[in-house]
C-alpha cells in the first residue's frame, strides 16, 4: 500500500476523527445549547410563572385588597345595620309594649263593652219585664173589668126579666154571656147562672098528678121516673108525662134505679118493681112498715130504711134476707151509709153488718148524703139546713145556706146541688169549695127530691106541691137555648145604654 494511500488514509482517519471530534464537539455545543435553551426556556418559564404569580399575587393583593375594603364597608354596613336594628328592635320593642298596652286596653274596653252591654240587656229586659207586668196589669184590670161588666149586664137582665121585658133580659142575657166567655169569667156566679138561666127558657114546670113529688131517677136511657105520696108512678118521655101507677092506698117515698129495674118504696112497707114496660111486680115486705128510704149496696142487693129497723133486699131472690132493729130512729140511707137521729153513722155491706164511724165535725142529725163516684168527696144535708162538705184528703167545709132542712143531695160535674124545705134548691161549686151558692130555683112549697141527668144537661126537683120542675144546669146547653132565642142584635143606642159608648160594638149574635 502506498504512502498516498497510507496518507489519505490516515487523512481520512484524522478526517474522520475530526469529524468525529468535530461532531463530538458541535454535538455537545449543541446539546450544551440545548440544555441552556432548555434553561433559558426554564427560566423563561419559571420568570412567565413568576411573572404570572406576581401578577395573580398582585391581583390577589388587590382584590384582597378590595376585599378587605368591601369587608370594611360591609363591617361598617353591617354595624350600621346592627345599629340600626338595635334601634328597629328598640322601636319594636316599644310598639310591642305599646300594642300589649294597647291590647290591655282593648281588652279592658271590650270587657267594658261586653259589661255595659249586658247592663244594656238587663236594663232592657228589666224595661220589657216592667213593660209586660204594666201589660198584664192593665190586662187583668181590662179582664177584672169585663168580667164586672158581664155580671152586671147578667143582673140587669135578671132585673128585665122579673119586670116583664124579657126580649131586654134575652139581649143582656147574651151579651153578659159574651164578656163572661171572652175574659174567662166564672159562668157560676150568682148573677151570671141565673140570667142564662131564665133567659134560656127558665125551669119547665110539670104537675103530673096529685100528690107530693117524694123521689125522681133519670133511667139509662135518658127518661125520667118519679114517683108521689099519692102512690103514683110517672114516666116522662121527652115533652110527655105517662102514669104509670095510680093507687092512693100507698104512699111512695123513694125509688132506685138498678140496670133495667126500677124499685119503688111505700111508706107502707111494700116494694115495687118496674121492669120495662111492664105492670109493676108489688113485693109486700113482711114485718116492715113506714118504710121510707132506698139504698143500693153490693151484690145486687138492696137497702130498705124503715123507722126503726135496716133490712137487706136480695133483687135476684126477690125477699128480704135479713132484718135487724136499730136503737134510735133512722134518719138517712144513702150509698151503703145509714144515719140516725142520734146523730150517729154507720156503713153498711151487703150482709147487713154495720160499722161506726166517729165523724167530730158533723154536727146535727143527717137527713141527705151524698159522695162523688170515685170518693174524692162527700157531703152530708142535715135537718138544721147545715151541709158539711168532706174531701177525701180530710179537709172540712160548712155549707150555710138553706134555712131548713135538708130534702136531697146530688152531685152533677163540677158542682153539688142541694134541696130543702125551704123551697130552695141550690149549687155549690163543690170542687172548688166555695161556700156562696147559687140559687138554682126557689120552689112554690117544700123541694122534697132531686135527680140529675146522667149527661150533667139538667136537673129535676120534685116538690111537695107535686111540681115536677127540669131546670137546664148546663152552660152550653143554656147558651144554644138562649142563642135561639135571639131576635136581633142589641142597638147601638142599647150598647151605648147598657155596656158604653168606649167599647167598640160588636154583634153579640155572632159571638154566641
Amino acid at each position: 500500500m502506498n504512502t498516498k494511500n497510507v496518507i489519505i488514509a490516515s487523512l481520512a482517519t484524522l478526517l474522520m476523527i475530526a469529524s468525529g471530534a468535530g461532531y463530538y464537539a458541535v454535538n455537545e455545543r449543541n446539546k450544551k445549547i440545548n440544555d441552556l435553551e432548555k434553561q433559558i426556556a426554564a427560566l423563561n418559564e419559571k420568570e412567565k410563572r413568576n411573572a404570572v404569580d406576581r401578577e395573580v399575587s398582585r391581583q390577589l393583593e388587590k382584590i384582597a385588597f378590595d376585599q378587605e375594603q368591601i369587608s370594611d364597608a360591609r363591617r361598617i354596613e353591617a354595624e350600621q345595620q346592627y345599629l340600626r336594628a338595635q334601634q328597629m328592635t328598640q322601636q319594636a320593642q316599644m310598639e310591642r309594649i305599646k300594642a300589649e298596652k294597647a291590647e290591655q286596653e282593648a281588652h279592658i274596653a271590650a270587657a267594658n263593652a261586653i259589661q255595659e252591654r249586658n247592663n244594656a240587656e238587663r236594663q232592657r229586659l228589666i224595661a220589657e219585664e216592667k213593660q209586660r207586668e204594666a201589660e198584664y196589669s192593665k190586662s187583668v184590670v181590662d179582664t177584672l173589668s169585663f168580667v164586672g161588666l158581664g155580671r152586671s149586664l147578667a143582673s140587669l137582665s135578671v132585673t128585665q126579666y122579673l119586670a116583664g121585658e124579657k126580649e131586654t133580659a134575652t139581649l143582656l142575657a147574651g151579651a153578659s154571656y159574651y164578656f163572661t166567655e171572652t175574659y174567662n169569667g166564672d159562668f157560676f156566679d150568682q148573677s151570671v147562672f141565673q140570667a142564662l138561666l131564665l133567659a134560656s127558657g127558665g125551669s119547665q114546670i110539670r104537675r103530673p098528678g096529685v100528690g107530693s113529688i117524694t123521689a125522681a131517677e133519670y133511667t139509662p136511657d135518658g127518661n125520667l121516673l118519679n114517683v108521689s105520696s099519692y102512690g103514683e108512678i110517672f114516666k116522662c118521655e121527652q115533652e110527655q108525662t105517662k102514669k104509670v101507677f095510680g093507687d092512693k092506698n100507698y104512699s111512695f117515698r123513694d125509688l132506685k134505679i138498678i140496670g133495667d129495674t126500677a124499685f119503688a118504696l111505700s111508706f107502707t112497707g111494700d116494694l115495687f118493681m118496674l121492669r120495662n114496660n111492664n105492670a109493676p111486680v108489688i113485693i109486700p115486705l113482711e114485718g116492715i112498715d113506714r118504710s121510707f128510704c132506698l139504698s143500693r149496696l153490693e151484690n145486687g142487693r138492696l137497702l130498705i130504711a124503715a123507722e126503726n129497723t135496716l133490712s137487706v133486699f136480695d133483687i135476684q131472690k126477690s125477699q128480704i134476707i135479713k132484718t135487724i132493729t136499730c136503737d134510735n130512729k133512722i134518719s138517712c140511707v144513702s150509698r151503703g151509709k145509714a144515719f140516725d137521729e142520734a146523730g150517729q153513722m154507720f156503713t153498711i155491706d151487703g150482709n147487713l153488718n154495720l160499722q161506726k164511724i166517729n165523724k167530730p165535725q158533723l154536727k146535727g142529725i143527717v137527713t141527705a148524703y151524698t159522695e162523688s163516684p170515685h170518693g174524692s168527696f162527700a157531703a152530708y144535708g142535715t135537718k138544721d139546713g147545715m151541709i158539711y162538705f168532706e174531701s177525701k184528703d180530710g179537709l172540712w167545709a160548712e155549707l150555710a145556706g138553706h134555712l131548713s132542712q135538708i130534702s136531697d143531695l146530688q152531685i152533677s160535674g163540677r158542682g153539688l146541688f142541694s134541696s130543702s124545705f125551704d123551697k130552695t134548691v141550690k149549687l155549690w161549686i163543690a170542687n172548688e169549695g166555695k161556700g156562696i151558692p147559687i140559687t138554682v130555683y126557689t120552689a112554690t112549697s117544700w123541694v122534697t127530691c132531686l135527680a140529675t141527668k146522667t149527661d150533667g144537661t139538667r136537673i129535676v126537683t120534685g116538690n111537695a106541691n107535686g111540681e115536677l120542675v127540669v131546670n137546664p144546669i148546663s152552660v152550653e146547653e143554656m147558651k144554644n137555648a138562649l142563642k135561639l132565642s135571639l131576635k136581633r142584635d142589641l142597638t147601638k143606642d142599647e150598647w151605648d145604654k147598657y155596656i158604653g159608648k168606649t167599647i167598640p160594638y160588636t154583634s153579640i149574635m155572632d159571638k154566641l
